[in-house]
């Protein structure tokens, strides 16, 4: 076992990053706070496929090795899982950091060659690891994904660093969106943007609710939805239209499929957003903007950064309780979305 003290002469650290979108966004921060520790040392992200969308454009890590864990094929998972073990053992990784804590991490964590090997101190598989975490504050209770992903690295310094997710926009996409919006007929302030799509139907609003908040957003502050496009699910964007807006007099702008930096860049130029608890709240939680966040079944504890901009829409949990199906009414979805009008409007005070 290394004592924190006697990790030395880092020229390549390696952080392990798989996991859906949601996940990616939440494990962001600790690259910033790396880079803050290691301003001259090359950090590699090691991540599936849809994390390279996350941070192709970050300043906070200098290379990604995307690994394709897709199990549909037996064999080509197992070759996949040898070209990604030599793929990183190519890298010369000295401290290798592993946040994923599941099978595959633990595989390319043993097997990567780096000298310093770091995971989290709940992982039934400590072993693999070999940094002493003795004196470890432990947390205790439920906290936030944020908090607990960033606990990994506490060992090397004691600094409380940002848990902020962290996205970068290019400006020539930020320019393309907000000259297409202000092509638009409609007052840019005025706009926001709608989103149904998530990974589980448990996390699904029914659309009748979204229609009766879209409805009363309209008919009492006068903005107007855009509404996203979510690849696999695209028939949520088009029967929320066919059946609720096409034949009303609300006004709508339907938008077509978006890479993530265009929703990105959306998000920045409009005035908040409504999204169940998916990947494109942690996207959104990145730019400081008004998240209105609809938690169906997902305690809300576990993501809410505790800001006045996020909005957590709930019906209720008990101390501790994970998850639960939410019965989320139409009083409580209005009432909420006042409040976030009242605090926006405080803002411009």
């Amino acid at each position: 076992m290394y004592k924190p003290s006697e990790i030395k002469n880092i020229q390549a650290i390696g952080v392990i990053m798989f996991g859906l979108l949601g996940d990616v966004f939440i494990r962001t921060p600790i690259l910033k706070a790396l880079r803050e520790l290691y301003p001259n040392t090359k950090i590699i992200a090691i991540v599936d496929p849809i994390g390279k969308q996350v941070l192709e454009n970050s300043t906070y890590c200098d290379e990604i090795v995307i690994v394709n864990r897709n199990k549909k094929n037996k064999l080509t998972y197992q070759l996949n899982k040898i070209k990604s073990f030599f793929e990183v053992k190519k890298k010369k990784i000295n401290l290798i950091i592993d946040l994923y804590n599941g099978g595959s991490s633990y595989f390319l964590t043993f097997a990567s060659g780096a000298k310093y090997k770091l995971g989290h101190y709940n992982s039934t598989k400590r072993h693999i690891y070999n940094i002493d975490l003795t004196g470890i504050k432990k947390i205790t209770g439920m906290t936030t994904y944020y908090k607990d992903s960033m606990s990994v690295i506490n060992i090397l310094d004691k600094k409380v660093f940002s848990t902020q997710p962290i996205f970068t926009v290019l400006p020539e996409t930020k320019q393309s969106v907000l000259e297409y919006i202000q092509s638009l007929n409609y007052n840019p302030s005025k706009l926001y943007i709608l989103n149904f799509g998530s990974g589980g139907k448990e996390k699904l609003l029914s659309a009748e609710k979204y229609a009766e908040l879209v409805k009363y957003i309209y008919s009492k502050y006068h903005y107007i939805p855009m509404i996203l496009c979510n690849p696999g699910q695209e028939y949520l964007q088009e029967n929320f239209i066919q059946t609720y807006l096409i034949d009303s007099e609300i006004p709508y702008v339907q938008l077509e499929k978006l890479s993530l930096q265009e929703i990105g860049a959306f998000i920045q130029n409009t005035s908040f957003l409504i999204t169940p608890d998916t990947g494109i709240m942690h996207l959104a939680m990145a730019f400081d903007q008004y998240i209105y966040t609809i938690f169906t079944y997902t305690n809300p504890a576990l993501v809410d950064p505790g800001t006045d901009s996020f909005i957590s829409v709930y019906d209720g949990f008990l101390e501790n309780e994970f998850s639960k199906p939410q019965n989320i009414t139409k009083e409580k979805l209005i009432s909420k979305i006042d409040i976030l009008f009242s605090r926006m409007e405080g803002s411009k005070i």
